[in-house]
This record gives C-alpha cells, sequence and structure tokens, in this order.
C-alpha cells in the first residue's frame, strides 16, 4: 500500500480557474480521488497498476454513490485548506492504489506515472494531469 496523501471534501474548495465536467459514478468515490472512465462512459477510481486505470481524467469534488452523478476537476487551481500534508513546490502523482493520490518520491518502477499536478503554495493545489503509459523509476523523476 502507497503512502497517500488524505486530502477531504472539508478541506478543499475549487477555485475560479477550476475547470469541472460531469459525469456518472460508476462506484462509490470520494472527494479529490482520481477519476478514470470505463467503456460504459460511468467514472471509476483510477490507479497506476494498469494502463487502462491510469488513464486519469480529474478529481472527484465532492462523494457520490454508484451510479449517481458525480463532479469532477479536470484542470486548475484548487484550494486545499487546513492540510499540512500540502508543500509548496511539491509533485504529485497518482497512486497504485484505488483512487490515491501520493507524492512522486514514493512511486516505484513497476507503476504508470500520471503527474496529477504540483502544489504552488502550502494551501494551492494545480490540477495538471499528465500520463505517460511507461513505468519510470523514481530517480529519474526526481
Amino acid at each position: 500500500m502507497a503512502t497517500n496523501v488524505n486530502w477531504t471534501e472539508a478541506s478543499t474548495l475549487k477555485t475560479a480557474s477550476t475547470v469541472v465536467k460531469q459525469g456518472i459514478a460508476g462506484e462509490a468515490v470520494i472527494a479529490m480521488q482520481p477519476l478514470y472512465a470505463k467503456a460504459d462512459k460511468k467514472l471509476y477510481l483510477g490507479d497506476a497498476s494498469a494502463a487502462a486505470t491510469a488513464l486519469v481524467l480529474g478529481l472527484a469534488l465532492h462523494t457520490s454513490a454508484a451510479g449517481q452523478p458525480v463532479s469532477y476537476a479536470t484542470s486548475g487551481n484548487i484550494t486545499v485548506a487546513g492540510d499540512s500534508e500540502l508543500l509548496a513546490s511539491e509533485l504529485y502523482v497518482l497512486s497504485p492504489d484505488a483512487g490515491g493520490i501520493m507524492k512522486v518520491g514514493n512511486l516505484t518502477a513497476s507503476e504508470f506515472t500520471v503527474i496529477i499536478g504540483h502544489s504552488t503554495t502550502a494551501t494551492n493545489f494545480l490540477l495538471d494531469i499528465a500520463t505517460f503509459l511507461t513505468t519510470i523509476r523514481t530517480a529519474a523523476v526526481t
């Protein structure tokens, strides 16, 4: 199990620059979990363990049950308040755990590399998803 960040719905707020889209949850999701779409066009929890699940579209903005509407951010700034895990100038990537996000330093050679975004300050996260469908070594990233 990876060391994932624990951002919550209560501690995160979209900003004027946050690009938001709508979809239907294919399973239960909570705020700030990475989502990808399956062939049924529903949104599921992304993870870095397989190419298909690493094709992340955005981060859930609220909790949603399976079959229910879910808003998700695809890019832009997100305010993360009261979270000591967010440090300025940190790069965050998709975790091998379903729905997880972790710091780039926790990436291993067997995981697909999906940059979720980076922190610009201790309270601002810039969502800027970049997917590389290859596995790389952590030493090459840091």
